[in-house]
Protein backbone atom coordinates (compact mmCIF):
# COMPACT_ATOMS: atom_id res chain seq x y z
CA UNK A 1 0.00 0.00 0.00
CA UNK A 2 1.27 3.49 -0.89
CA UNK A 3 1.95 5.87 1.94
CA UNK A 4 0.76 9.40 1.44
CA UNK A 5 3.14 12.07 2.56
CA UNK A 6 1.72 15.04 4.39
CA UNK A 7 2.04 18.35 2.60
CA UNK A 8 4.38 20.73 4.42
CA UNK A 9 2.89 23.10 6.96
CA UNK A 10 2.75 26.79 6.02
CA UNK A 11 5.70 28.87 7.21
CA UNK A 12 5.35 30.18 10.73
CA UNK A 13 6.88 33.20 12.41
CA UNK A 14 7.19 34.01 16.10
CA UNK A 15 4.42 36.33 17.28
CA UNK A 16 4.73 39.04 19.94
CA UNK A 17 3.89 36.59 22.72
CA UNK A 18 6.37 34.00 21.45
CA UNK A 19 3.64 31.87 19.85
CA UNK A 20 3.82 30.92 16.20
CA UNK A 21 1.77 32.91 13.68
CA UNK A 22 1.28 32.11 9.97
CA UNK A 23 3.26 34.41 7.69
CA UNK A 24 1.10 36.86 5.71
CA UNK A 25 0.34 36.25 2.04
CA UNK A 26 2.85 38.05 -0.18
CA UNK A 27 1.81 38.80 -3.76
CA UNK A 28 4.38 39.45 -6.46
CA UNK A 29 4.10 42.21 -9.04
CA UNK A 30 3.12 39.56 -11.59
CA UNK A 31 0.37 38.26 -9.27
CA UNK A 32 -0.99 41.79 -8.85
CA UNK A 33 -0.96 42.42 -12.62
CA UNK A 34 -3.01 39.28 -13.20
CA UNK A 35 -5.42 39.93 -10.31
CA UNK A 36 -6.16 43.52 -11.39
CA UNK A 37 -5.63 43.10 -15.13
CA UNK A 38 -3.15 45.98 -15.31
CA UNK A 39 0.43 46.47 -16.46
CA UNK A 40 3.53 46.78 -14.27
CA UNK A 41 3.62 50.46 -15.21
CA UNK A 42 0.10 50.97 -13.82
CA UNK A 43 1.07 49.27 -10.54
CA UNK A 44 4.12 51.55 -10.28
CA UNK A 45 1.89 54.58 -10.85
CA UNK A 46 -0.56 53.37 -8.20
CA UNK A 47 2.35 53.03 -5.75
CA UNK A 48 3.71 56.52 -6.40
CA UNK A 49 0.52 58.49 -7.03
CA UNK A 50 -2.12 56.64 -5.06
CA UNK A 51 -0.11 55.17 -2.19
CA UNK A 52 -0.53 51.46 -2.99
CA UNK A 53 1.23 49.78 -0.04
CA UNK A 54 4.16 47.59 -1.00
CA UNK A 55 7.31 46.01 0.38
CA UNK A 56 10.73 46.02 -1.26
CA UNK A 57 12.89 42.96 -0.62
CA UNK A 58 16.15 43.42 -2.45
CA UNK A 59 15.24 44.40 -6.00
CA UNK A 60 11.78 42.83 -5.89
CA UNK A 61 8.47 44.42 -4.94
CA UNK A 62 5.81 42.50 -3.03
CA UNK A 63 2.35 43.31 -1.76
CA UNK A 64 0.72 42.08 1.44
CA UNK A 65 -2.72 40.74 0.57
CA UNK A 66 -4.26 42.19 3.75
CA UNK A 67 -2.88 45.72 3.25
CA UNK A 68 -3.85 45.76 -0.44
CA UNK A 69 -7.38 44.75 0.56
CA UNK A 70 -7.55 47.61 3.11
CA UNK A 71 -6.11 50.05 0.56
CA UNK A 72 -8.78 49.05 -1.96
CA UNK A 73 -11.54 49.64 0.61
CA UNK A 74 -10.14 53.11 1.31
CA UNK A 75 -10.10 54.18 -2.35
CA UNK A 76 -12.90 56.37 -3.60
CA UNK A 77 -14.02 56.00 -7.15
CA UNK A 78 -16.16 58.25 -9.26
CA UNK A 79 -18.50 56.57 -11.67
CA UNK A 80 -20.04 58.59 -14.48
CA UNK A 81 -23.54 57.17 -15.00
CA UNK A 82 -24.53 59.56 -17.80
Amino acid sequence: MESKEKSPEPSLAAGPSGGRQPLPELLSTEDMCVIFGVSKTTLMRWRTEKGLPHIRLGHKTYYLESTVSEWLKSQKSVVDLS
